[in-house]
């Protein structure tokens, strides 16, 4: 994880086509704006976490050249 310092007007780029923009800072909370290309969804994690699908059982995200002994 990364993590980058900030201040309120300040932006961060993600690859080629994300601009992350810091609007406001209110005590603990912090007011982002996202720039994508048309087309890309946005959710906050727990909504994400809702829409998307659970993970049918005996299916991991583990590698498989992990050592599983």
């Amino acid at each position: 994880m990364h993590v980058i310092t900030r201040k309120v007007d300040e932006s961060v780029v993600i690859g080629d086509d994300i601009t992350v923009l810091i609007v406001a800072v209110h005590g603990k909370r912090v007011r982002l704006g996202v720039k994508v290309s048309d087309g890309v969804a946005i959710h906050r994690k727990e909504v994400y976490v809702a829409l998307t699908p659970a993970e049918p059982e005996g299916e991991n995200l583990e590698s498989p050249l992990a050592d599983s002994s």
